[in-house]
């Protein structure tokens, strides 16, 4: 069953019951070595995301629904900070998920665990 488009909220989301389709983006390069909100360092060769409101160190698996390609990433860090995106990977998990060079895709988020 295809889900509906949803945007994010300031709101904490239920980690049990969250599951989104939206546009993912992907951050690495100039933020690669700089602190992230939990005070580690960021790493663009991990598999790990921003995410405005799920609780961080929480696991989510990520589906771009281009290509039906998966990945499994902790949060780590706040955003994405771009209009109406649900998620930031990490420059390793969009490269496994194939948008790198696109820049954004169309995927579906959901929690699997909380930290």
């Amino acid at each position: 069953m295809p889900h509906a488009e949803s945007v994010e909220t300031n709101a904490s989301p239920s980690i049990a019951s969250y599951d989104v389709n939206g546009t993912a983006s992907w951050y690495g390069g100039r933020f690669h070595g700089r602190l992230d909100a939990r005070g580690e360092r960021f790493d663009e060769n991990a598999m790990t995301a921003a995410h405005r409101t799920l609780p961080l160190n929480s696991m989510v698996v990520v589906t771009n629904l281009e290509n039906g390609r998966q990945v499994q990433v902790r949060i780590t860090d706040r955003g994405p900070y771009a209009h109406r995106r649900v998620i930031d990977l990490s420059r390793a998990a969009a490269d496994a998920l194939g948008y790198v060079e696109d820049g954004v895709a169309r995927v579906n988020v959901r929690a699997v665990s909380a930290p």
